[in-house]
């Protein structure tokens, strides 16, 4: 997981000069890294499980192809996974991660809410999202877009998000905190 880490927080990177070209390709044109103990080949091949887990075909709600986690999770799109990968793919395909974002637009919920994955439920987890990393992905994103209304685009949708999160409905009434799940704790459901 080493390589992952290093891939998602951006760190040690060389910005590569083919960063806005629109291809679903992941496994091109990838950042020089200049890590001790770490290869430019190891490197490169993190980006391929990136390229490995592409959907081309949109889905669950998203009107852009998005990046899925992979192995027995299938083709579907997970918040936490997909805002984590934006972080390795606006080095590479600045169209690609901008158009995850719309995606994001597009299943937002009317009260704001990110659903946790392309399978949620949203009558069984109306107060369930995944650790909001999206806040950041998209900072990082529009820093490197050179799309002016982008920044448009996407300000309603983070503020609606942020907005969610904060709502009284997700405070606790006694201590004033507020939650988020991981997709692993989901809550319990009412029915069982």
């Amino acid at each position: 997981m080493p390589l992952f880490v290093l891939l998602i927080t951006g760190l040690l990177l060389t910005n590569s000069a083919a960063a806005q070209k629109d291809s679903l390709s992941m496994n091109r044109d990838i950042p020089l890294l200049h890590f001790p103990g770490i290869s430019q080949a190891d490197f490169s091949d993190a980006f391929n499980v990136l390229n490995e887990c592409v959907v081309k075909v949109p889905g669950y709600g998203f009107t852009y192809p998005f990046i899925a986690p992979g192995g027995h999770y299938g083709g579907c799109w997970w918040q936490l996974d997909a805002s984590i990968s934006l972080q390795a793919t606006k080095w590479i395909n600045q169209q690609f991660s901008e158009n995850m974002l719309r995606g994001f637009i597009a299943v937002q919920q009317p009260d704001g809410r990110i659903p946790l994955y392309g399978h949620d439920k949203v009558p069984d987890y109306p107060t369930c999202s995944s650790l909001p990393k999206l806040f950041s992905a998209a900072y990082s994103i529009l820093q490197h877009s050179g799309d002016p209304t982008l920044l448009k685009t996407v300000y309603p949708m983070l503020y609606r998000y942020w907005s969610w999160w904060f709502s009284d409905a997700r405070r606790d009434a006694a201590t004033g905190l507020i939650t988020g799940v991981f997709e692993e704790s989901f809550p319990r459901s009412k029915t069982g």
